[in-house]
């Protein structure tokens, strides 16, 4: 007995003592002196076209951009029983993981080192690693009752008006768009991404969880997620933005999950800026952990406190357009967003299904310090996705809503090159159906894009902000159709219905209260209609507006 009990107390004394002899460390640089690299030759370690989205924005060239000195990391390299995880110009820091923690005086005695803090947790990644943690379910499907080119993609397009985009020419064409995502495995297979291959439009790979080139394999996540902008198989899915070009960066390990990730989107996001990207879409979000020692609290989501959100930020002020999925929590106990989508300057998507209603799952606001968030939303209940083989299938998740948008904005920024990321999120979410009654669950609403691209170009066809605005929704619509109307001086609205063969269907006449957003609530006026295409015409003593609507 005596025996048993001294043998568990040397386990439990040697657990003890290799518990405080492991760990993972953040190592701070006090600076980037002394270094080969210089401000004034930026070709040496940013792309021609980052140097350029920098020079048309009006953004400078800071220290930030400057790579880590490379003195510094062979020395840290130097030591024994340590190894190098992830490295950061940004933030001028390493990730280590140290054998032996009795080194770190060693570390904190470097004259170029400012501190060394330990990472929350264990370093031992969780054993339920054996199932991938992304719970998308996949509904197969045929393409019955698609329309056009853009097969059963169609609702998710047309939501968002981007088929005007499209129409116009615009389809991403010179546009770089990162997909920071958990692996892509097979796209390189897939007839979804042909074109993609062979006009040579997948930039650049990398792997920052293994350190290679290895981005093909470990989940279909990417895959699903690119699918929604990048498919061109006319008739049976065309994407947001068919013919922009694209890197595939992998940031996630999709069978664990642990804080380490956050410095691995930092490394992506850091490589897609140096690679001239135009835009992010990172459908990703950290709130817990497989360690509970490294849980964020909802106080964390302030855009400021994670390490993926001040990187998301970092991003947004190089010139980047990042675009970020609002999180799948809305039905289990977190239920808000998760991080990086706190992020003020970044557009966080929540997701709706086809009838432009809430899909209970997507994460809702405010951030943790009362900023509306999400800020809009696109179709990610029941959206379409393209599989390895050529098929669709419909699948739930801001994951596809976050992207579908990203397309869509791609396209937009392609139409107004002139404009600065900043003005292409803020049109887009000026152009939301819900702007002037904005709330934690949409959001700013679901963008028009051919609203915001009116915006940008300045001719708004009496639709402009402030006096005289006008919006409706959902469309199409089963029970509940509003419409929201703000005028400059109290008047009545007429509202005149016709069907699709141009008959009268029924008049309506409400007051609305001037300098004021009005809702005009119609779902009694309409519970009688039989599905189909009608015709709306708005008429005030301001304007006239026809809309055409869709009864389910």
């Amino acid at each position: 007995m005596i025996r048993t009990f001294v043998f568990f107390l040397m386990m439990i004394l040697f657990t003890g003592i290799r518990s405080q002899s492991t760990g993972q460390f953040e190592i701070e640089f006090k600076d980037k002196k002394q270094t080969e690299y210089s401000l004034n030759q930026p070709e040496n370690f940013l792309s021609e076209r980052a140097i350029n989205r920098r020079i048309k924005q009006g953004i400078s060239i800071d220290s930030s951009d400057l790579p880590i000195n490379p003195d510094y990391l062979k020395e840290i390299s130097k030591i024994s029983s340590l190894s190098i995880l992830s490295e950061s110009k940004w933030f001028n820091d390493v990730v280590v993981e140290l054998k032996d923690t009795s080194i770190l005086s060693k570390l904190r005695s470097l004259s170029m080192v400012k501190d060394v803090r330990r990472l929350p947790g264990s370093v031992e990644k969780s054993a339920q690693g054996k199932k991938e943690k992304f719970d998308f379910e996949e509904i197969q499907m045929t393409t019955s009752g698609s329309i056009g080119e853009y097969g059963s993609a169609f609702r998710q397009i047309s939501m968002l008006n981007a088929e005007y985009l499209h129409l116009k020419g615009y389809r991403g064409e010179n546009m770089r768009i990162a997909v920071i995502d958990a692996g892509f495995t097979n796209v390189w297979f897939s007839p979804h991404f042909n074109h993609l291959y062979a006009d040579g439009r997948i930039i650049s790979v990398y792997n920052f969880v293994d350190k290679n080139d290895s981005v093909y394999d470990h989940s279909t996540h990417g895959n699903r997620v690119l699918s929604t902008m990048a498919s061109n198989i006319p008739n049976v899915m065309t994407g947001t933005a068919p013919k922009a070009e694209y890197l595939l960066l992998r940031s996630e390990d999709g069978a664990s999950e642990y804080l380490l990730e956050e410095y691995f989107w930092t490394e992506a996001a850091e490589y897609a800026d140096s690679a001239g990207s135009d835009l992010i879409n990172s459908s990703l979000g950290y709130s817990t952990f497989d360690d509970s020692l490294q849980n964020h609290t909802h106080d964390d989501m302030d855009g400021k406190s994670t390490r993926v959100s001040r990187s998301a930020r970092i991003a947004a002020k190089k010139g980047i357009l990042v675009f970020n999925s609002a999180g799948n929590s809305g039905n289990n106990s977190w239920q808000k967003i998760t991080a990086p989508g706190d992020v003020q300057e970044i557009l966080t998507i929540g997701a709706v299904d086809s009838m432009a209603m809430l899909a209970n799952f997507s994460s809702r606001g405010p951030t943790a310090d009362g900023r509306i968030k999400p800020d809009v939303a696109a179709m990610g209940r029941l959206a379409t996705i393209g599989l390895d083989d050529g098929t669709v299938a419909l699948s739930n998740g801001t994951s596809f809503s976050s992207p579908i948008m990203a397309g869509a904005g791609a396209c937009l920024w392609q139409a107004n090159p002139g404009k600065s990321s900043k003005e292409i999120a803020e049109a887009i979410v000026k152009s939301a159906d819900r702007y002037n009654f904005p709330d934690t669950n949409y959001g700013y609403g679901i963008p028009d894009f051919y609203l915001a691209d009116a915006i940008l170009k300045g001719n708004l066809n009496g639709r402009e902000f402030g006096e005289n605005s006008l919006k409706y929704f959902p469309n199409p619509f089963s029970s509940d159709f509003t419409i929201a109307m703000r005028l400059k001086s109290t008047q009545y609205a007429e509202i005149e219905m016709h069907n699709s063969f141009g008959q009268f269907v029924g008049k309506y006449k409400f007051n609305v209260e001037g300098n004021k957003t009005s809702l005009i609530y119609l779902d009694d006026e309409l519970s009688g209609l039989q599905s189909g295409m009608y015709f709306m015409k708005i008429i005030t003593n301001d304007f006239s507006k026809e809309v055409r609507i869709v009864k389910l």
